[in-house]
């Protein structure tokens, strides 16, 4: 008899799991569905951001690098690589909190992870690597990269746009000898079709 009262419990209970078989099934497939990759208006308002910034970039870049031939490192600038953000973190009197806050969140971001002459066509590029080995090799230094590479090389960050794209935050620097080198991070405001500097941090010269 008591056999009999579990047997039939059991298949109490395997009837309601079924009954309720298929609501699960349509619960677990709209979970999958939701975890699907972005659909294409989404993939499409993305790229079409980073297309602007993009062009926005290369329009800044030329207007400020007045140079019609110039060699660059590929990497761009990590801003923490001296700690260049400290200044304009306190600088309260330029940007307002948000604004600082927002320059932070954008250099994390990096959307240009290597420059390239199709970014930049009036430059010439060399990989952060073939640099830092060059320099790495006590035999090579200046001597060799004069010979073989050219007479300096630039350094760029990605430029960070604020205030609907009319002030811009932006790092660069020129090395052409052990004790010839300097750079900056500069604040830019457009005025018409140029970009003019109106304040400056981390200034260093060797």
């Amino acid at each position: 008899m008591e056999f009999h009262m579990v047997r039939h419990h059991y298949f109490t209970k395997m009837m309601m799991m079924m009954k309720y078989f298929p609501i699960l099934t349509l619960l677990f497939l709209s979970i999958g569905c939701s975890l699907k990759k972005p659909d294409n208006d989404q993939v499409s308002t993305i790229d079409s951001t980073k297309n602007a910034y993009i062009q926005l970039t290369t329009e800044f870049i030329n207007a400020v690098v007045k140079k019609e031939k110039f060699l660059l490192a590929d990497e761009p600038f990590n801003f923490n690589a001296f700690d260049c953000l400290v200044e304009l973190k306190n600088d309260t009197l330029t940007f307002t909190k948000s604004e600082i806050n927002y320059i932070l969140k954008e250099q994390s971001l990096k959307p240009i992870k290597k420059w390239t002459k199709d970014l930049l066509p009036n430059s010439k590029i060399i990989a952060q690597d073939s640099i830092n080995n060059i320099f790495k090799d006590r035999t090579k230094g200046w001597n060799y990269f004069y010979k073989n590479i050219g007479q300096s090389f630039e350094t760029f960050s990605n430029p960070i746009f604020v205030r609907n794209n009319t002030y811009c935050i932006f790092y660069k620097s020129n090395s052409c000898g052990w004790l010839c080198a300097g750079g900056n991070l500069s604040v830019y405001k457009k005025e018409g079709n140029n970009w003019i500097v109106i304040k400056s941090y981390c200034n260093w010269v060797s």
